[in-house]
């Protein structure tokens, strides 16, 4: 679920207690179907729990599209072998997931 991909450290997010729901639940569907996916909802992790251990979260608003974007940056992990750092990685993640509740969105 927070999972960026092979090799990414930066996991995309919406601040959606930032915004009014209607609207933010509209980019995402428009988000969404642009990927050929449905939206139901989002994993809402609250901003302590995406800065634990090191993270950072940096609001990265996308003209014209999501002025409520925002990253959480995962630390730099030095690690003796590949094994090692993805190992690390998954920790980040299981983290943000373990802290996480779902929001369904409004399908209406």
């Amino acid at each position: 679920m927070f999972d960026p991909g092979e090799g990414k450290t930066v996991i995309s997010v919406d601040r959606i207690s930032a915004a009014p729901i209607s609207e933010i639940t509209e980019i995402a569907k428009k988000h969404d179907t642009a990927r050929n996916r449905t939206f139901y909802g989002w994993a809402v992790v609250s901003v302590e729990s995406a800065r634990a251990n090191n993270r950072k979260v940096v609001a990265s608003p996308i003209p014209n599209i999501n002025p409520y974007h925002a990253d959480i940056e995962l630390p730099t992990i030095a690690a003796d072998d590949e094994y090692q750092r993805k190992v690390r990685l998954q920790q980040h993640f299981q983290q943000l997931a373990d802290a996480s509740s779902w929001q369904a969105a409004d399908m209406s």
